[in-house]
């Protein structure tokens, strides 16, 4: 299996993705990204909600995925309220791991 570009995790003013494809290295790179220590890490910085709706967008568009769970807000969770406010567009690529050893995409 192709290794599978998302976002681990969004914080105040950055988004972190962890991304080895040359569209999602681009997108990155394109949203003034900085490669982190960590093997393929990435983050992005951001000032506003609205800058991350847009920085959101265009991971998404360029098919990076958004880790999902059911504790705090993960990436998938922050995307669908950006989407509930009108500032986040269609699906959400999601990936999840309900147990060691196993990862699951789905659409929300």
């Amino acid at each position: 299996m192709a290794p599978l570009d998302y976002v681990t995790q969004i914080g105040d003013y950055s988004v972190l993705v962890t991304a080895s494809s040359a569209s999602g290295v681009g997108a990155i790179r394109e949203l003034d990204g900085r490669s982190r220590p960590e093997t393929n890490g990435w983050r992005i910085d951001y000032d506003t909600e609205d800058q991350l709706a847009g920085i959101l967008q265009r991971l998404r568009d360029v098919g990076i995925a958004f880790a999902g769970g059911i504790a705090g807000w993960p990436p998938s969770a922050v995307a669908s309220l950006l989407r509930e406010k009108g500032k986040f567009h269609g699906t959400i690529p999601e990936i999840y791991w309900p147990r060691p050893g196993e990862m699951f995409t789905r659409e929300i």
